[in-house]
């Protein structure tokens, strides 16, 4: 519980420092966004905030390991991309693609809301469909 109240706490200091002076980022962003015309409360602001570090630490490690695993699983590509070190831009832009540790997001909104950027009916799901297939290598 203290590392909770801790992250609370250093996520409400980045609030309050954002309503004081915006920036043009993820926290001024969610500073401007509305839900039925209504800004985000300091709570939910928070959940957003320690949601979106916990998705990010997980997706990253997920990626991170799909990567090494098909290194290890495929010593061709691995040699490869010791020998030839530029391709390793293009490398991990196909472990992301291949190797997506997000494949789909999927929920069913239970009231029609508006929000900044969209409008979301009731009883809709909305989906992030998975856009490619694994490959067979």
């Amino acid at each position: 519980m203290q590392a909770t109240r801790e992250m609370a706490a250093y996520f409400a200091g980045h609030i309050a420092e954002r309503r004081n002076r915006p920036k043009d980022d993820l926290i001024g962003q969610l500073l401007e966004a509305r839900i039925d015309g209504k800004p985000l409360d300091d709570q939910h602001l928070n959940g957003m905030l320690r949601l979106l570090l916990i998705a990010g630490i997980d997706t990253t490690w997920s990626g991170i390991g799909a990567a090494l695993w098909h290194l290890a699983r495929t010593p061709a590509d691995r040699d490869r991309l010791i020998a030839e070190p530029p391709l390793m831009p293009t490398a991990i832009e196909e472990f992301l693609r291949a190797f997506s540790p997000v494949t789909m997001a999927r929920e069913v909104v239970a009231r029609s809301r508006r929000a900044t950027w969209s409008y979301f009916p009731s009883r809709r799901q909305t989906a992030i469909p998975r856009c490619f297939r694994m490959p067979t290598r």
